[in-house]
């Protein structure tokens, strides 16, 4: 059965899951009917949206490029608990900006190999008409192609912009004062 790389089929065995997620629009395509699902039934589901994360986003990978270089500094429990912590504020992102909003669509309009482990898939998110560009990069891991980056419009990178938001406990290496802000994040968002 050959799989087309632009539509899924949610009701494939868990054999064939994997292989859904070994083309980069397929993670892409992955999130997006999960965000279409919350926009157009208000589905605010968190654990639901949480193993979507999961699947389709590099957490760590994020991580590292927005703390730098004393990301290796850090205990790797503290790791461990962020990636968590941030995997939820993702989550909680999506959840309140898509039950906000109706009649959601997306369109993948291609991908563009930017090495034999990178790819840029470039989309539309369709709102009543209007469209926003927002492009993926991803990284291959485990055979698996994950998210680590979002562009919104082509330029505004979402590491850049989680960089500047959470410049000063890197800069004061405080990840423990990262981690409980983002905890006070997570507990205030559709709680």
């Amino acid at each position: 059965k050959k799989i087309n790389p632009l539509s899924l089929d949610f009701e494939s065995k868990k054999s064939d899951s994997l292989k859904a997620f070994e083309d980069p629009i397929m993670t892409v395509n992955f999130l997006h009917e999960e965000l279409k699902k919350i926009s157009s039934t208000n589905d605010t589901d968190l654990k639901n949206l949480l193993n979507v994360i999961n699947r389709t986003y590099d957490a760590e990978k994020m991580l590292k490029m927005i703390i730098g270089k004393d990301w290796e500094n850090q205990e790797i429990e503290k790791k461990e608990e962020l990636i968590i912590v941030f995997k939820k504020y993702i989550s909680k992102n999506y959840l309140k900006r898509f039950s906000k909003i109706d009649d959601v669509s997306f369109r993948s309009e291609k991908k563009e190999k930017i090495s034999s482990e990178l790819f840029l898939v470039r989309s539309n998110l369709i709102i009543k008409q209007e469209k926003i560009s927002i492009d993926y990069l991803l990284s291959l891991q485990n055979n698996v192609w994950k998210i680590f980056d979002v562009l919104l419009d082509g330029s505004i990178s979402e590491i850049a912009t989680k960089k500047s938001e959470f410049r000063i406990f890197i800069k004061e290496k405080e990840i423990d004062s990262l981690i409980d802000a983002l905890k006070r994040f997570n507990s205030q968002v559709l709680s």
